[in-house]
This record gives structure tokens, C-alpha cells and sequence, in this order.
């Protein structure tokens, strides 16, 4: 049991929740974000809008960037508009308590009633702000302060409410300084991963010798040979046109080296342990590695379980959603992790090397051909037979081996890579944390 202690002055509802992320802070004399900002509310006409060119919010994601409508949608907008001036600060009634938080530094915008608008005190440098109230710390209490609500939103007497400890206005300066500069160089880093993970695809197809796909730009009208037509489907023969291509090796569908597809379990994951956990594809990075500890349970079968167990060296796609189309390899056998009905599994015979396979589909030419089926619809989904009449340009076995090694020497650059880029925004966090704390 944990005991919450805070001052009667401090309390503003009867609810030990509100208390918990924040108790600590009214002993190192916190106060209320109210001290430092102010409401703002200017209600602004349509006509006037229109006349000075403002434009309407979209949206606020959660890293607290800004997204706006484009300038003629105000003539289909209904309802009440207001201005949104330089240095003001701005939330999310639905998701301030997910960083949906902007601070404005440029030119004047309007918005909805939805996001309650605050100008800053001198004293206060606005980015600072901007980085502070997206902070876990504020997360927590705005989380706290909407519980229990029918819809989880950050009332405006909520939002003044929290509790801050704001240092000096120079440390607000050199947190902010230290944050761009951090940014900057993880920025840069990321730019550098970005081109090597676009390499992969130039690297596979020389090794192949057919044109890069990347750099094959197809208008809405394709033509294609008549002799070369196996359906009428636009869709099907795009991605026969992507494997017209010359190249060293004969194109051979998938099918030929395919011992078995199976589609995985249709279930719910629970969070009680049934014995059994239930891999989805958001579970799995590229490689195949997954951690079985954060893997929710599934109610199946014994019977069933015996079908839909992972074996070492399964190949498994996901049919389905944002992510349809990627491919994994499982690395190890697990009789007590079971997979997911928006994966398919693949069996695959020893004439194909699983990883130079994962590498094709995923990254290098095949990535296009598989993005041609996955979008030939309004939802990105792809079945067990497209995915076998794939066609490859199959080197023999040790080839295969050689350019998923090469490869696999890309990968290990990009992950140092992004682990510098990582490592550089942790360390600056922790540096910010104790300006705080000082």
C-alpha cells in the first residue's frame, strides 16, 4: 500500500490519484503551472480568416508537432475559430496527456475550442516550456487528472493546475540549447542510417544485376507484352513488370522452393497467463527477435497449440494492416509462443537462404513488388498465394549466403549508428533532468 501525503491547501479534488506522480514535488516548494501562463481567447470571424490568410488547425501529433489544414477549407468550416498568436502555448483536450502539447513561434493560426490557448510569462522561455510539459513527469499528472472521466480529456482548469518546479530563466536557456544541439546531432545520424538502409536495395540488385527499382519511374499507363499476360489484373502485371527486368539469374516463383503456408490463430490476446503467449507482427523486429516477457497471453487449445507453435528457421509475413508485407525469420524453437491469425507462416526448402530471402522482400528489390500487391486495394493486404508467385532472381546457395552477409555488415552499421543517435538523446536527458533537479 502506498501512503500519499500533501498539504489541505494543496488539494484542489478528492481523488489520491491526482496525488500520486506529484506529492514529492510540494516538498521541493512546486507550483502551479497558473503562475506562468495566462488564458487567452480571442474569437476570430471567418471573413477575417480568410482576409489575413490565417490557417486552421489539423492536429497536434505526440511529439508535439503542429499539422494545418490547407487555406481553402475554411469555406466548408463550421463552427467557432480563434486566434493563436506568436509565444502562445497550445494542448489537446483529447491527448495533452500524450505530449499533443505546441508551443507557437511563428506566424498566427487559428483553432477550435478543443485546444484552450495560454500566453507565457516574460520569464519563461517558450520552447523550455514546450519540452517540460511534454516530460513523463507532466504525462503522469495529466493522466492522473483525467481519470475516471467518461472520455479521457485535460480540462483548462486541469491543464493551470499542474504542478511545475520552472528554473531560472538561464538554465531554461542552456536546457533548451543542449536539447536543439542534441536533436541536431541525432538528426544527422538518422540522416546517415537513412542512406545506408537505402543502400541495401543498390547492393542486392548489383549483386543480381537487375536495375535498381528505385529507380524505375512508371506513369499510370504501363505496357506489357500480350504473350507475357497470365490475368487481367492491373495489379498482378505492374509487379510482372518489375520482374521483367534482365538480370543474372533466372526469375523463379516462390512457390517452387514453398513446403507449406499456414495462417496463424484467430484469438484474443489476454492478459492472463494460459500457458500459451500470442506473437503479433508489432511483436517482431526485421530479424525475427521478439522478447517473450512483454508477449500477452492467448486462450487455445492443446490440439491447437501443437499446430501453431514456433519452430526455429519459420518464415512469417504479415497478410495485413500498416504493416503488410514485412518478413521475419523466428530464430528459435518455442512450443509455448503460438502466432498471430495476421500472420502467415512459411516453410520454406534449404535451396533458399532464409535471410538473404528476409533481406529481398524487405529491403531490396522484392520490397517494390511486394508493395505493388499489399496497395492493389483500398487495404493494404496480402494472401499466401501472392506471396508465392513471387517472382525471384535466385543465385545459387552460396551467393545467396554472400550478399545476405554483406548485408547483414550494412545492418550492424545502421544499428551502431542509430545506437549513437539513441545514446546521444538519452545522455542529454539525463543532463536536463538534473538542471531540473538543481
Amino acid at each position: 500500500m502506498q501512503t500519499v501525503i500533501t498539504y489541505y491547501k494543496n488539494l484542489t479534488r478528492w481523488d489520491v490519484k491526482s496525488y500520486l506522480f506529484f506529492s514529492d514535488l510540494f516538498f521541493e516548494q512546486a507550483q502551479r503551472l497558473s503562475e506562468f501562463i495566462k488564458p487567452y481567447k480571442q474569437e476570430i470571424s471567418h471573413k477575417e480568416v480568410v482576409s489575413k490568410k490565417y490557417r486552421i488547425i489539423s492536429k497536434i501529433n505526440f511529439s508535439g508537432e503542429l499539422f494545418l489544414r490547407e487555406p481553402e477549407e475554411i469555406e466548408n468550416y463550421k463552427g467557432k475559430l480563434f486566434l493563436v498568436p506568436t509565444k502562445t502555448i497550445i494542448f489537446s483536450k483529447i491527448n495533452a496527456k500524450h505530449g499533443c502539447i505546441f508551443f507557437n513561434s511563428r506566424e498566427p493560426f487559428v483553432v477550435s475550442s478543443e485546444y484552450p490557448i495560454f500566453t507565457i510569462n516574460d520569464d519563461i522561455d517558450g520552447k523550455f516550456l514546450w519540452l517540460y510539459l511534454r516530460s513523463g513527469q507532466i504525462k503522469n499528472q495529466l493522466g492522473a487528472s483525467s481519470a475516471g472521466m467518461a472520455k479521457v480529456r485535460t480540462s483548462q482548469d486541469n491543464f493551470l493546475d499542474l504542478r511545475v518546479k520552472i528554473p531560472p530563466l538561464k538554465i531554461q536557456e542552456k536546457i533548451v540549447s543542449d536539447w536543439r544541439k542534441a536533436q541536431k546531432e541525432a538528426q544527422e545520424l538518422n540522416k546517415k542510417a537513412d542512406e545506408k538502409e537505402k543502400s541495401v536495395d543498390v547492393v542486392i540488385s548489383k549483386e543480381l544485376g537487375i536495375a535498381n527499382q528505385n529507380n524505375i519511374k512508371r506513369s499510370g499507363v504501363f505496357c506489357i507484352n500480350f504473350a507475357n499476360l497470365e490475368r487481367w489484373d492491373v495489379a498482378y502485371n505492374a509487379k510482372e513488370l518489375l520482374t521483367s527486368k534482365k538480370a543474372k539469374y533466372d526469375w523463379i516463383k516462390l512457390k517452387k522452393y514453398c513446403e507449406t503456408a499456414q495462417y496463424g490463430y484467430t484469438g484474443s490476446a489476454v492478459e492472463k497467463d494460459t500457458g500459451a503467449k500470442f506473437l503479433r507482427i508489432t511483436d517482431l523486429d526485421y530479424s525475427g527477435n521478439y522478447q517473450e516477457e512483454n508477449l500477452p497471453f492467448v486462450q487455445i487449445s492443446n490440439n491447437d497449440k501443437q499446430k501453431y507453435f514456433l519452430n526455429k528457421n519459420d518464415f512469417v509475413v504479415a497478410r495485413t494492416g500498416a504493416t503488410a508485407g514485412k518478413c521475419a525469420i523466428i530464430k528459435k524453437h518455442n512450443s509455448d509462443v503460438v502466432f498471430a491469425s495476421y500472420l502467415i507462416r512459411f516453410k520454406f526448402t534449404k535451396d533458399i537462404d532464409l535471410t538473404f530471402l528476409e533481406q529481398y522482400l524487405n529491403q531490396g528489390p522484392g520490397k517494390r513488388i511486394v508493395s505493388e500487391i499489399v496497395y492493389s486495394s483500398g487495404q493494404p493486404n496480402i494472401n499466401a498465394n501472392e506471396i508465392q508467385e513471387i517472382k525471384i532472381p535466385l543465385p545459387p546457395l552460396p551467393k545467396q549466403r554472400e550478399i545476405a552477409k554483406k548485408v547483414e555488415t550494412i545492418r550492424a552499421e545502421i544499428a551502431e549508428i542509430k545506437g549513437k543517435s539513441d545514446g546521444i538523446l538519452e545522455i542529454t536527458q539525463k543532463v536536463i533532468g538534473k538542471m531540473l533537479k538543481a
